[in-house]
């Protein structure tokens, strides 16, 4: 007698292999374009180059003298940068013997008559040049009348800083100029 029973206590199989079988291939298939997408960008993307310039900042003092008369004629100050900058110079004035051997302070009022020509301002022991000057610009003349250097001798001292930012300038000087 051959029995085969078929009815409802029949060995179920079970799908669990198959389904694990689908998701390792799933997986398999997914690491592999990965992978390969990876490995075709390293060997078929150039490589990036870094384009970025820092600013660099730097002034220069231009002078122009009469030396019969033995005068400061012409004081400019020449952004050397390549960002546009804020100029503010020092004024220093001090009485020289012949061989130029510093002997004492200037008067004071040879320079209140010769300084801060239009576009200036005098700030505390500064004066600033009321907007910013771009690469290789020139400030105005800071000069409104020449300066006699008969027994004086006046050094011009410049400084610049970025206009952008500007509470960069704000926090490194303490001044805003006026053209900002």
């Amino acid at each position: 007698m051959n029995r085969n029973y078929h009815g409802s206590r029949a060995a179920k199989k079970n799908p669990a292999p198959k389904r694990l079988a689908l998701l390792l291939a799933l997986v398999l298939i997914l690491v592999g374009t990965v992978g390969g997408t990876v490995a075709y960008l390293v060997t078929h993307t150039d490589p990036v180059k870094n384009t970025f310039t820092p600013g660099n900042v730097t002034c220069d003092v231009v002078e122009e003298f009469n030396t019969e008369k033995k005068a400061k004629t012409s004081v400019k100050v020449q952004n050397t940068g390549n960002v546009p900058a804020y100029i503010r110079v020092a004024v220093v004035a001090n009485t020289a013997d012949e061989q130029g051997n510093i002997t004492g302070a200037a008067d004071e009022n040879i320079l209140k008559n010769a300084l801060a020509a239009s576009g200036w301002t005098k700030n505390g022991d500064y004066y600033y040049y009321n907007t910013a000057v771009d690469p290789n610009g020139l400030t105005g003349e800071l000069l409104k009348n020449s300066i006699e250097l008969e027994g004086i001798q006046v050094t011009i001292l410049a400084s610049a800083i970025q206009s952008t930012p500007t509470d960069a300038v704000q926090e490194a000087w303490g001044y805003v100029p006026s053209g900002n």
